[in-house]
């Protein structure tokens, strides 16, 4: 059964999907009235609904069904990754989604080199929420993970949670393994900080410690920025028991 993401607004007896859902369920699925869609919207809930009306327009129906799945883990996990060249950034939203993450934050730190300037940084903002609903949509998750406007790692230490069991990953030596910090999670909040192509300058990492940042190694072998966030974040839910 596809899968759509509907605004909280939209939700009632019966259900319309968004235009552009609603074109992409008429001319590129070909479904028909009669057929039943999966509609979920963020509150845990999965709708069926059996449409009455497809168009390029307008496309919907009646809801004949609704129902739990219980497929939002129970860690809340936050991945502050920096923004890396090309489509890195992407990469990381839609496998994270699947993994289960709750919210991302695009970072600038000393070493990114991408410039977003407002216009450009709006439409790349845009992309990422969208990639991050189609990511939902296809994992069979009930919320979709909000992507954070672009903030420089200094704003980003200063809004930390208080109650947030904070992770920055640093290749240089490290007392601290990932595994190590993660021993007594329970269900406290993660936030996961992952550095660029470059890694992080040796100043943010003191800058990080000194705002109650854990600073951890995620092994020997040094991950592309890429990886390294995916891996934490699969790590962080293998630990708390939604994963594997």
């Amino acid at each position: 059964m596809h899968r759509f993401y509907v605004p909280p607004e939209r939700l009632g007896d019966s259900i319309w999907l968004e235009p552009e859902d609603g074109h992409h369920a008429a001319r590129v699925l070909r479904l028909r009235r009669g057929d039943r869609i999966a509609v979920f919207s963020g509150d845990g809930k999965e709708r069926i609904v059996e449409l009455t009306e497809v168009g390029t327009c307008t496309t919907g129906g009646r809801v004949v069904g609704e129902w739990e799945p219980g497929s939002e883990p129970r860690s809340r996990v936050t991945l502050a990754q920096a923004i890396g060249k090309g489509d890195k950034l992407e990469w990381v939203i839609q496998k994270g989604t699947e993994l289960g993450v709750s919210a991302f934050i695009p970072l600038v730190t000393v070493r990114v080199v991408v410039e977003l300037r407002e216009e450009k940084a709006r439409r790349k903002h845009e992309r990422w929420q969208r990639i991050a609903r189609e990511a939902a949509a296809q994992s069979g998750r009930t919320s979709v993970p909000a992507v954070g406007e672009a903030m420089r790692l200094a704003d980003y230490l200063r809004s930390l949670p208080t109650d947030a069991l904070a992770l920055l990953a640093y290749e240089g030596e490290s007392a601290l393994s990932l595994r190590e910090a993660l021993v007594d999670l329970g269900d406290q909040p993660v936030h996961l900080i992952i550095g660029p192509e470059g890694g992080f300058a040796p100043e943010e990492v003191s800058q990080a410690a000194a705002a109650g940042v854990r600073i951890v190694t995620l092994g020997r072998r040094i991950l592309r920025t890429e990886t390294a966030g995916l891996a934490a974040a699969a790590l962080v839910f293998h630990a708390a028991g939604d994963l594997g």
